[in-house]
């Protein structure tokens, strides 16, 4: 890693990390790390010289971001705890709450017990004007959580504004929300969604009509590939993704952006001669993927990160994957501290910096003594599953044991079916026929996943139990970090050269291959 890399990822996990502590605690803690972070910069920066002064520009840019993403997350919790929300929440109030629906509704899986099942819907928003039960009104813009009970909220759309009744509830910690809002009866709408939302809308319900003559399984992948709307794939086949370590397929990751940009800049070099003009689209394509497969958190890095890249190689720089991952990392988290709490932000942060960093060592390494394709390809999976393993076993409490064969075997079809299911997004709002042709063929490459799902969740020992929380992570880590450390060790000695003894070859450190002189002529 060059030290122009550590420049932007020093300080981006400074930041990153920062803003997680910051979050769990009360907002003077915060403002305290700010201070004694800005103390730290201007001290590192004043004091000391020679060849130490890169190394203290680096620790000093480092305590200086640290210190903002502890002023802006603390004042961010001061502003939650400041709300009026705050104290409704804690005594329960029922209220009528108007608010502005920020993401799309999730049908969440419904707590077991006696009574009848019904829908459950969870979706983030803002709430914009509350009235409690004496009718007092209070005008605000802060995000709360709504829990909700029936089909008809799933198909509410982002920057809709409805009006619910329901209770108020405190939220988590940690979680940049004012409130739980538990929705009682249907929404009523106040506003319909922005225009921009719902073309995006229309290219969302346009690819499930494009796949909904597929089979269960491969038409509810195929927009799950393209937008994040798994609304129609089986619960089944979602339980084998997660199983196999396979789930960042079901959802659109930062690998399914990667491919669009990919397929969007081989297009534009064909299309568009001027450099500037395919920034533009490139920018416009990605602008376009993020409304419409929704602004989730791995959508967010690879996106902020696709617009970091193609503008630095614009302006005629060099950066690098880490440099890149790095400014993108402390973008995000400055402009939206709630992101550095957010397991798939950490997730697809993470899985990146262990592609960028760890597969092209451990490719080396495999290399030796597999074919070098062959090696590639085991070692990508391979250090992202190890790399992500710690975090997902502090809230899964399971490891995914054939998860590197598993993504091995899905890989080839990644690729294809994304970009046909991205072309058939495309094509189906103005041509049914031929988007429902497109969606036929990108579900040939999503029956291959399913299946290498299927078979992996199936084989004997496919979960591994093991603690979970912090100290089940912490654990599971130590134990990568020491089995890493052997197969360095044992890997790094076995390319030392064999050392040769006297009696062996009679010459000591020389050239064995030289001719043994006679007996009692020999030289010192």
């Amino acid at each position: 890693m060059s030290t122009f890399d550590l420049r932007l990822a020093a300080p981006a996990l400074a930041a990153w990390l920062t803003a997680v502590v910051v979050a769990h605690h009360r907002p003077a803690v915060g403002f305290i790390f700010a201070v004694l972070g800005a103390f730290a910069a201007a001290l590192l920066t004043i004091v000391g010289s020679g060849r130490t002064a890169g190394r203290r520009r680096l620790a000093a840019a480092s305590c200086l971001c640290a210190a903002g993403a502890a002023a802006a997350v603390a004042w961010r919790v001061s502003a939650l705890e400041r709300s009026p929300l705050r104290p409704l929440a804690e005594r329960h109030a029922h209220v009528t709450i108007e608010l502005r629906v920020d993401d799309d509704p999730q049908r969440l899986r419904p707590q077991r017990g006696d009574g009848p099942r019904r829908t459950l819907v969870g979706t983030r928003a803002t709430a914009l004007l509350v009235t409690d039960e004496q009718g007092t009104r209070w005008r605000l813009h802060v995000p709360v959580f709504v829990l909700a009970g029936g089909s008809e909220w799933l198909g509410l759309q982002p920057t809709q504004r409805i009006r619910a009744d329901g209770v108020l509830q405190p939220g988590q910690r940690g979680r940049f929300q004012a409130a739980t809002f538990a929705a009682r009866g249907p929404p009523i709408t106040v506003s319909p969604a922005a225009g921009w939302q719902s073309a995006a809308g229309r290219v969302r319900d346009a690819l499930q009509r494009a796949a909904v003559h597929l089979p269960p399984a491969a038409g509810g992948l195929l927009p799950g590939l393209v937008d994040g709307d798994t609304s129609r794939l089986p619960d089944t086949v979602a339980a084998d993704f997660t199983t196999t370590g396979l789930s960042h397929l079901v959802a659109v990751s930062g690998t399914n952006v990667s491919i669009y940009l990919a397929a969007l800049l081989a297009v534009c070099r064909s299309l568009v001669p001027r450099i500037g003009g395919r920034i533009a689209v490139a920018v416009a394509g990605l602008a376009s993927f993020v409304v419409v497969a929704r602004p989730h958190p791995s959508v967010l890095r690879a996106a902020t990160m696709g617009l970091v890249l193609t503008l630095g190689r614009a302006a005629g720089g060099g950066l690098s994957g880490v440099g890149v991952l790095g400014a993108a990392t402390l973008l995000l988290v400055y402009a939206d501290p709630a992101l550095a709490t957010n397991y798939g932000f950490a997730l697809s942060v993470v899985a990146t910096a262990a592609l960028l960093v760890a597969a092209p060592p451990l490719t080396d390494l495999l290399a030796r003594r597999l074919p070098r394709s062959l090696a590639e390809a085991l070692a990508i999976p391979l250090a992202a599953s190890t790399a992500c393993a710690p975090l997902i076993v502090t809230f899964a409490g399971t490891i995914s044991v054939y998860a590197v064969p598993a993504n091995m075997a899905a890989e080839v079809a990644v690729a294809p079916a994304t970009v046909l299911g991205v072309a058939a997004a495309a094509v189906a709002p103005w041509w049914s026929t031929g988007g429902a042709v497109l969606a036929t063929l990108g579900a040939i490459p999503c029956a291959w996943i399913v299946s290498v799902a299927r078979v992996f969740a199936a084989l004997p020992g496919a979960t591994l139990r093991w603690p979970s929380g912090a100290v089940g992570g912490v654990a599971l880590a130590a134990v990568e970090l020491s089995v890493a450390a052997a197969v360095a060790f044992f890997g790094h000695a076995s390319q030392l050269p064999r050392r040769r003894s006297i009696r062996d070859d009679g010459f000591g450190s020389r050239d064995p291959t030289r001719p043994r002189p006679p007996h009692g002529d020999r030289r010192r």
